[in-house]
């Protein structure tokens, strides 16, 4: 067994045809934000695949486009929640909820990645949660992603959206991923 392959966080789908796997594990790569306030580990979405009833596994490929995100805002409290779904055709989606910004100001996003291909190669992750309203400071805080994709291929994820930490005050909210 490899020591990168899921463990904790594990996501699995199986399709008539695949088993998939999708899960957060520590990044190498050298994209994304640079954090400034000292050292941070920095992680991705991985994805993997079995078509022999999972005795081997494809060779991991990352969801998040090889970009590297946080899953904690400094003070390690913080995490990074996914959910994989399998279209009607066996292409795999995730959504998955990641810090973004280097100096961990608390600008968590909702991320949508798809394969059009089986899960081999993925497109650039898009961002569903709204952070371009004016005055939108609570788009920036979002957690806890759950995707389903209905019969007609229809994708929907439910996320929620706030600042209270339990309060009470937060939103769920519920996005319609309009893509080919």
């Amino acid at each position: 067994t490899r020591d990168d392959f899921p463990a904790r966080g594990v996501t699995q789908g199986v399709s008539r045809t695949a088993i998939h796997t999708a899960w957060i594990g520590a990044s190498s790569s050298t994209a994304g934000p640079v954090f400034t306030g000292g050292s941070t580990a920095t992680f991705e979405v991985f994805y993997a695949n079995s078509s022999d009833g999972g005795a081997t596994f494809s060779t991991p490929v990352s969801v998040s486009g090889g970009r590297s995100y946080y899953t904690t805002d400094g003070s390690g409290t913080a995490f990074s929640t996914l959910d994989l779904e399998v279209a009607s055709n066996g292409d795999p989606r995730v959504v998955y909820a990641f810090t973004t910004t280097a100096d961990h100001s608390h600008d968590d996003n909702i991320y949508f990645g798809y394969s059009n291909n089986g899960g081999t190669t993925w497109e650039t992750p898009l961002k569903i949660n709204d952070v371009t309203t004016a005055g939108n400071t609570e788009g920036r805080s979002t957690a806890f992603p759950r995707m389903v994709i209905d019969d007609r291929d229809r994708i929907f994820v439910s996320y929620v959206r706030g600042t209270s930490r339990g309060g009470g005050t937060d939103d769920v909210m519920l996005a319609k991923i309009n893509h080919h």
